[in-house]
């Protein structure tokens, strides 16, 4: 009985680690296509504006700065995500780095 309850245990932290994964691959999806979008229309965003009497250029630099300052915020948010994410496997240059080890040891004998 208890080893079911483990094994149930296990089941559900392992389902809430690959619920995770998924959000945060669906969150790189979105940002990817949105970052897109945004960064696609910004010359159109600037031409409404300027269309609607604003000519001043600190005023459209300071805008297309903000435009341009959404991806780079947002990206860094899901490489934060990322760190959140997939700690825990950071084993992979551990394991990466003692199979190149003992690849040069077993070339030089």
């Amino acid at each position: 009985m208890a080893n079911q309850s483990k094994e149930m245990e296990s089941f559900i932290r392992a389902r809430k680690k690959v619920e995770r994964i998924k959000d945060y691959y669906a969150h790189v999806i979105l940002f990817f296509l949105g970052s897109g979008l945004i960064l696609s229309l910004k010359d159109s965003a600037l031409l409404w504006i300027e269309s609607k009497g604003i000519k001043d250029p600190e005023a459209l630099t300071w805008f297309e700065w903000n435009i341009i300052l959404i991806p780079i915020i947002w990206g860094f948010i899901v490489l934060v995500s990322a760190f959140f994410v997939f700690k825990g496997r950071s084993n992979y240059f551990k394991r990466w780095e003692e199979r190149q080890i003992r690849k040069f040891m077993e070339e030089e004998q």
